[in-house]
C-alpha cells in the first residue's frame, strides 16, 4: 500500500516543524544533542539527518544565519529583548530597523547603540586585544579591526565563529589557516602575528590593511588595463612566494585580496590552503574545494586530483577576468550550476563583455583559464614575467585565441560531435542543434563548409589599417601615402594610424587592431609576424648641441638627451647604442620630447635619431641649424657585431644638408632595416595587393627612398610572408 498525497503532506509538515524547532534551540545556544534528537524521531531520522547535513553544508558555504528581524522587533515591543539577548553569544549581528543601506550594525551584548560622536567603541576585550568593529565575515570566521593593547597598534583579529559552527573540524581548519599563513613573510601577503585561545575563543591577529577588498573595488566596474596588469603581477608574485614555501592557497578570489591605500594588493584568507612538505604533491579527497566562480575545473569535479600550482594559476586567471570585465568567468544561480559551467563550458572572451579589454591581457587571462592544467602557465612566476612583458611593452608569449580555435571549440558543442568525441552534450545552443540537423540532412553541407573555409582567407578586410608612427617621423607620412594608393588599388578604405613607433606598431599588429605595420628590425622578435617587404634602411644619427663639451658618445653621460618616444624603435636603438658604449640610460636626463624639440628647447643637449631618410623635413631642419653637429660612432663594426639588426654605414657630406659641419672623410654610424609587416596568417591576397600598390607608384618610392623590388628581393634577413616571397620571385624571373 502506497502513501497518499495527504500522508506525504503531513510528513513534510512534521519534518518542517521538527527541523525548525531543532534549529531554533541551536540558534539560542542550547546546543541540543543531535543523536538524541534523531533517536527520539526514529521514523523520520533518515530524512532529518539528510536535512541537517545539508544545513551544515549551507552554513559552511554561506556563514552564520542572522537573527530574524521580526523576532527582534517583537521582543522589543513586549519588553523581553534584554532577557533574550543574554542567551546570545557575546557578539552577534542584529538586523534592526533603521540600519543604514540595509547593513546591520555590529553591537556588543547589552551595549547601547553607538552614537555618531563615538570614535573607537570597544565591543569586547579578549586576549590582550580590544575589538573595535567588524570588518569582514565568512563561512568560518569573523574579522575585527582591533587594537593590541600592549603594543598600542592597530591589527586585524580573526575569530572563529562560536556556537554551532565551532566543530572540531572547523577548529582544525582555523588553526591550519593560521599555521599556513604564519609561515609566510611577504609584502603581498597579510602576515599573522599571534594565535591565541582565550576564554573559549579561538583567534589570531594579523596585519591590518586599511582599504577595501578587490571585490569591493570591482563593484564600480572593470579596472584600467595597466592597473589590472600591475595588480596581477603583484598577486602572482605573492602566490609564487607561497608556492616556493610549499603552500597552495586554493581560494584565490577578489574577496581575498585586500588593496591598501597606496593601491598595493595583499592576499589573505588561507583557510583552504594546503601545505606540501619536501615538494611532494597532495591530493584532494572527493569534495569540491574553493569558491565555485574561481575554482579550477579539476577541483570542481570532486574527484581525487593532485594539488599543483596550476590550480592557483586558474584562479589568478579568474581574478584577472573579473578585473577586466567586472564579472567572474562563470556565475550561475546556484553553486552547483556554476560548477557545472566551470567543468563543461568555456568562458566568454573578455572583449565580448567589455569592448575596451586589451588583447594581450585577454590572451594572458585565457591561458590561465585553460581547462587542461597542462595548457596553463605552469608557475606563478611565468604569470609575473608575462605581466612584466606587458607592462614594459614587450611581446607576451601567450597566443591569442584565433578564429580557427574559436570555431573548433564552438563545433565541439554540436551534440553529435560531442558524442563522437566522448564529451557530454553540455552547452549545446539552438544553433548547435540546427547545425546538427543540417549535417544529418545532407553531407553536401559539410563539403560546402570546407570549401568556404578554404577560400575564406583569400578575401580582403573591410578596412585596411596601417600602424604608422609619429607625424614628425618618416613612418607616418609614408603610411598615409600607402593608405591612399591602397584605397585606389583595392577599392577598400585604408587609413594610417598615429602611433608611438615600432614597439607600439608591433603590439597593435599582434592584437589584430591593424592589418599592416611599419617595424624597425630591432623590434622584430616573434614568429607570429611576417615581412611583406623591406622599405628602406634607417640610419642612426647622434645629433649634439655645440658648446656643451660633447665630442664622443661617452660624453653623453648625465646629459639631457632625446631618445625618442616610449614604444618606438628609435628609443630601443638609442638604448642599444648607449649600452654598447658603457652608458646606463638611466643616468641620462631622458626626454620624452621628439628630437625636433632641439630647435626650441635649449635644455636638450643631444638627440639620438634613427630615421629612414636624411631628407626628412624634421631632421633636415635640425641638421641645417648652425648650433648642431653629428657624432661619429668610433666602433660601429663592434656595435653591428653585437646586434645583428645593425649594419655599418658611412655618412658623407653629400648625404647631409649643405653647411653641416662634417669632416671631409665623413663619419661612421650604423643603420637598421625598416619593414612593412603583416601577421603570419595574413591572406595571400592582402600581401599581393599591398606590394602591387606600393611598387606601382614610383613617386612614393622616390620621395621616401624606398628600396626597389629587386633590392628588396635580395634581402634575406628575416622570413618573408609566402605571398611576398612568390611576388619577388616572379619579379626576379
Amino acid at each position: 500500500m502506497t502513501d497518499s498525497p495527504s500522508d506525504d503532506a503531513t510528513r513534510e509538515e512534521q519534518l518542517d516543524r521538527l527541523l525548525a524547532e531543532f534549529l531554533r534551540r541551536r540558534d539560542l545556544g542550547e546546543d541540543p544533542d543531535r543523536d538524541r534528537f534523531l533517536s527520539e524521531n526514529a521514523e523520520l531520522a533518515d530524512e532529518l539527518k539528510e536535512l541537517l547535513d545539508t544545513g551544515d553544508l549551507i552554513d559552511d558555504l554561506a556563514g552564520p544565519l542572522l537573527v530574524d528581524e521580526e523576532e527582534v522587533r517583537a521582543r522589543q515591543e513586549d519588553g523581553t529583548a534584554d532577557d533574550w539577548s543574554d542567551s546570545l553569544p557575546e557578539t552577534v549581528q542584529l538586523i534592526v530597523p533603521g540600519a543604514i543601506d540595509g547593513t546591520p550594525p555590529l553591537r556588543a551584548r547589552g551595549a547601547s547603540p553607538p552614537s555618531a560622536a563615538d570614535d573607537d567603541i570597544v565591543l569586547r576585550r579578549v586576549g590582550g586585544y580590544e575589538l573595535l568593529e567588524e570588518i569582514g565575515r565568512g563561512g568560518m570566521g569573523v574579522v575585527y579591526r582591533a587594537r593590541q593593547i600592549r603594543l598600542n597598534r592597530m591589527v586585524a583579529v580573526k575569530m572563529i565563529l562560536s556556537g554551532r559552527l565551532a566543530s572540531s573540524d572547523d577548529l582544525k581548519r582555523f588553526h591550519a589557516e593560521a599555521q599556513a599563513a604564519g609561515k609566510l613573510r611577504h609584502p603581498g601577503i597579510v602576515s599573522i602575528h599571534q594565535v591565541i585561545e582565550s576564554e573559549g575563543s579561538h583567534f589570531y591577529s594579523m596585519d591590518y590593511i586599511a582599504g577595501d577588498t578587490l571585490a569591493e573595488a570591482l563593484r564600480e566596474g572593470p579596472l584600467p588595463a595597466e592597473r589590472a596588469a600591475t595588480h596581477l603581477k603583484a598577486i602572482a608574485e605573492a602566490v609564487q612566494y607561497a608556492h616556493e614555501h610549499g603552500i597552495y592557497h586554493r581560494d584565490l578570489k577578489p574577496a581575498n585580496v585586500l588593496v591598501d591605500a597606496a593601491g598595493r594588493p595583499h592576499i589573505t584568507d588561507f583557510g583552504l590552503a594546503k601545505q606540501v612538505d619536501g615538494g611532494a604533491g597532495l591530493t584532494l579527497p572527493g569534495a569540491a574545494v574553493g569558491t565555485p566562480s574561481y575554482m579550477p575545473p579539476e577541483y570542481a569535479t570532486g574527484k581525487e586530483v593532485e594539488v599543483t600550482p596550476t590550480g592557483d594559476i586558474y584562479s589568478l586567471g579568474a581574478v584577472l577576468y573579473e578585473m577586466l570585465t567586472g564579472q567572474p568567468p562563470f556565475k550561475a544561480d546556484t553553486p552547483l550550476d556554476t560548477m557545472y559551467r566551470v567543468i563543461h563550458h568555456r568562458p566568454k572572451l573578455p572583449r565580448l563583455i567589455h569592448a575596451e579589454v586589451d588583447r594581450d591581457l585577454e590572451s594572458i587571462c585565457m591561458k590561465c583559464l585553460q581547462k587542461d592544467p597542462r595548457r596553463r602557465y605552469q608557475t606563478a612566476q611565468e604569470v609575473v614575467e608575462e605581466s612584466s612583458r606587458y607592462l614594459s611593452g614587450e611581446p607576451i608569449q601567450a597566443k591569442p585565441i584565433g578564429p580557427a580555435a574559436r570555431a573548433y571549440y564552438w563545433v565541439r558543442g554540436v551534440p553529435l560531435v560531442a558524442a563522437i568525441s566522448g564529451r557530454g552534450f553540455s552547452g549545446a545552443t539552438p544553433w548547435h542543434r540546427r547545425i546538427q540537423k543540417a549535417i544529418l540532412a545532407t553531407p553536401l553541407l559539410v563539403v560546402m563548409a570546407l570549401a568556404a573555409w578554404t577560400f575564406w582567407p583569400q578575401t580582403l578586410p573591410r578596412e585596411i589599417r596601417i600602424a604608422a608612427g609619429d607625424p614628425g617621423g618618416t613612418y607616418y607620412p609614408l603610411g598615409g601615402e600607402l593608405a591612399s594608393i591602397l584605397t585606389e588599388h583595392t577599392g577598400r578604405p585604408s587609413r594610417a594610424l598615429k602611433t608611438n613607433g615600432s614597439i607600439d606598431n608591433r603590439r597593435r599588429l599582434l592584437r589584430g587592431e591593424v592589418e599592416l605595420a611599419m617595424l624597425q628590425s630591432s623590434t622584430f622578435s616573434t614568429e607570429e609576424i611576417r615581412i611583406a617587404t623591406v622599405l628602406y634602411y634607417e640610419i642612426v644619427h647622434i645629433v649634439v648641441r655645440k658648446g656643451r663639451g660633447i665630442t664622443s658618445v661617452a660624453d653623453l653621460d648625465g646629459k639631457a638627451v632625446s631618445l625618442g618616444p616610449e614604444g618606438s624603435g628609435m628609443r630601443l636603438s638609442a638604448i642599444r647604442v648607449l649600452e654598447f658604449h658603457g652608458l646606463d640610460p638611466k643616468r641620462l636626463t631622458r626626454s620624452e620630447a621628439y628630437f625636433t624639440e632641439l630647435l626650441a628647447d635649449e635644455r636638450l643637449d643631444a638627440a639620438i635619431v634613427t630615421i629612414g631618410s636624411n631628407r626628412s623635413k624634421g631632421l633636415t631642419d635640425v641638421l641645417s641649424h648652425p648650433n648642431f653637429m653629428l657624432l661619429d660612432i668610433a666602433d660601429a663594426e663592434g656595435l653591428a657585431e653585437q646586434h645583428e639588426c645593425f649594419k655599418t654605414t658611412h655618412l658623407h657630406r653629400e648625404d647631409v644638408p649643405p653647411g653641416l659641419d662634417l669632416p671631409e672623410e665623413g663619419i661612421s654610424t650604423v643603420m637598421t632595416p625598416a619593414f612593412l609587416a603583416v601577421r603570419a596568417k595574413a591572406s595571400d591576397l592582402l600581401v599581393r595587393s599591398v606590394l602591387e600598390a606600393l611598387y606601382l607608384d614610383e613617386g612614393v618610392m622616390s620621395r621616401y627612398g624606398l628600396l626597389s623590388p629587386q633590392r628588396a628581393a635580395d634581402w634575406q634577413g628575416w622570413s618573408l610572408h609566402p605571398a611576398a616571397r612568390e611576388f619577388f620571385r616572379t619579379r626576379a624571373d
